[in-house]
């Protein structure tokens, strides 16, 4: 910048230069420099092409800040005055230049030196220990790539900020945090109960932390203090502590290693539970965070006890979720569990508690001023009616209502959905429910909703107990696949996810012979005859099994193969599917199985 401040004042010296040579200065010496010889003959400057003439103003001008010499002199009193001021001129910037670049490199200096003199000490640290010399080598040129890394600046590192008045700190701490806390539903929920909150959090709890490549932000048997969210770069995670009881049962194959990036919250379970972290996190690249000192906060939310007795039922079911053995839990346990997955395992009426602050504050005549504030994007808006249809959702269970990552209302979806095979490569599906005195057609997959306090792994096995024929023999678990599917629902009118998890299981019967005659057969009464496939029907050999569930509601399952399955599924079977269940025997409620062959 002082070089191209230098070059701007010299070409506006050389401009006034040069103009000052054009002037005509009657009663004077009657010459300029611009009638001055170029060399022995007729050619003067002011013969000479525009560009030679510009060069040589600013070669004149350059001189006058500098020792250089120059062989055009003034030739009158108005470019002898202009000289004179420009010498001035160039005495202070020569001396502001000069002490500038000797600050500079005082500066340089100094900052070398301390790291020399750490690295001369490093060296005889490692003489008088004894360090081996391969370690030794490896450690200088660590200590040397990090001391050479230039890190984000932090609140720390400006001790002049100490100075301001505590009303401007508490200002300027809000605006650097309140959007990371608004980020994610349980602080954006606390905020909403009580809006004085933000400020003492912001002031009192938070802090801009940075990290090198390859700095450990946490390792495994550390004790949990602070939380984060990540503003800039990227981390890695990987589970390292198996022999816990928090997922003994879990294989390492099970806990793949998870990429952390921007906006992405990091060791929430320090906020609600005692914890050891189980892995390792570690920064792929130079990033800052934004982190939760979790004393500083207990002891904000002393003064703010609502907030505090508010909270203990979502902290209970996160700390039961994060020392459960559920893979989906466990791999992802030292980071933040889902706000959707805690809420679904809550107590309907205690997750009702939670949400309905933060569904109505997206009502229509709601006005959250200090969100908005923090906020300035647009916030969706939802209707009275959509409000009420969402409390009547989240009332009976269906679902529930978190803040996403673009601070807009979300809603979430728990599916747990079974593929069912037996030894022969058939699928286990739900063909029929009996329902106003008939069965209808209902082909799919068995599958359940999220109960309160239980994870998929829990559903899945709550599903085979209760809702599926007792098939006999043994379910074997293989795999799962989670996958994630968002939407914008039309009834309310917000973005959806619909999380499904399914499981691959496969069944085993007591006796291998027995698959070839199909399911036995649990009564003692005996069976119509079998009625005749109607025509058209595409699985005229399908086996129907007759299935029990709660409330005497009663399903009928089949054996099919999976192109079977996927073309009963097609709406021109339907008609056909419709007169076959026409043709089944009335459900029998005492009866928990029954096997009819067409």
């Amino acid at each position: 910048r002082l070089i191209a401040i230098l070059f701007l004042l010299n070409h506006l010296i050389c401009c006034g230069w040069y103009w000052i040579g054009t002037m005509d200065m009657e009663g004077d010496t009657g010459r300029s420099w611009l009638d001055m010889s170029i060399k022995s003959g007729s050619l003067t400057y002011r013969n000479a092409s525009p560009t030679f003439q510009y060069l040589t103003s600013l070669h004149w001008a350059f001189t006058q800040m500098t020792p250089g010499s120059m062989s055009v002199v003034p030739q009158n009193s108005a470019e002898r005055c202009w000289n004179v001021m420009c010498l001035v001129i160039g005495l202070f910037v020569s001396a502001l230049l000069i002490s500038q670049l000797s600050a500079k490199m005082v500066r340089v200096q100094s900052m070398n030196s301390a790291q020399l003199q750490q690295m001369e000490m490093l060296g005889r640290f490692m003489v008088e220990q004894d360090v081996p010399r391969p370690l030794s080598q490896r450690i200088r040129r660590h200590v040397r790539e990090k001391s050479s890394v230039k890190k984000p600046l932090t609140i720390g590192d400006l001790p002049s900020l100490e100075l301001l008045p505590i009303t401007v700190r508490q200002e300027l701490c809000c605006s650097l945090f309140a959007r990371t806390m608004l980020s994610h539903s349980v602080f954006y929920t606390w905020c909403i109960l009580d809006d004085s909150l933000i400020q003492d959090l912001a002031f009192r709890a938070f802090e801009v932390e940075a990290y090198s490549r390859n700095d450990d932000v946490f390792v495994p048997l550390q004790e949990a203090k602070k939380a984060f969210c990540l503003r800039r770069g990227e981390m890695r995670y990987r589970r390292e502590i198996f022999t816990s009881h928090i997922g003994s049962g879990i294989a390492a194959s099970e806990c793949p290693e998870v990429s952390i990036g921007p906006k992405d919250w990091v060791s929430t379970i320090a906020v609600f539970c005692n914890w050891n972290y189980v892995g390792r996190l570690l920064a792929s690249e130079t990033c800052d965070s934004i982190s939760i000192r979790v004393l500083q906060m207990l002891d904000v939310l002393e003064s703010h006890p609502n907030v505090f007795t508010f909270s203990q039922s979502y902290a209970t079911t996160y700390s039961a979720l994060a020392n459960s053995s559920d893979p989906e839990y466990a791999s992802r346990v030292d980071l933040d569990l889902s706000p959707a997955r805690i809420l679904l395992a809550m107590p309907v009426g205690e997750r009702l508690n939670f949400i309905t602050p933060l569904v109505e504050s997206f009502a229509d005549k709601q006005q959250e001023k200090f969100v908005e504030r923090h906020l300035p994007m647009k916030r969706q808006k939802t209707s009275q009616v959509a409000q009420q249809h969402m409390m009547e959702e989240i009332e009976r269970g269906k679902s529930v209502f978190t803040l996403g990552a673009d601070s807009q209302l979300l809603r979430t979806v728990v599916l747990c959905v079974m593929e069912i095979t037996n030894t022969a490569g058939k699928l286990l599906v739900q063909v029929a429910s009996w329902k106003d005195g008939e069965f209808i057609p209902d082909v799919a997959l068995p599958g359940t909703k999220l109960r309160e306090k239980e994870s998929t792994t829990d559903a899945a096995k709550r599903l085979i107990k209760d809702d599926l024929p007792d098939l006999g023999g043994s379910m074997h678990f293989d795999t799962s696949l989670a996958q994630e599917h968002e939407d914008v629902s039309k009834k309310f009118g917000v973005r959806s996810t619909y999380l499904k998890t399914t499981f691959f299981v496969h069944h085993i019967t007591e006796d291998e012979s027995s698959l070839a005659r199909g399911p036995s057969i649990h009564s003692t009464l005996s069976l119509p005859a079998a009625p005749v496939a109607p025509e058209g029907f595409i699985v005229a050999g399908m086996t129907a099994i007759e299935a029990c569930k709660g409330n005497d509601k009663v399903v009928l399952f089949a054996w099919l193969r999976r192109d079977e399955f996927h073309q009963l599924s097609l709406p021109s079977q339907e008609a056909g599917l419709r007169q076959w269940l026409s043709m089944q025997p009335e459900p029998t409620p005492k009866i928990t199985q029954v096997t009819l062959k067409i």
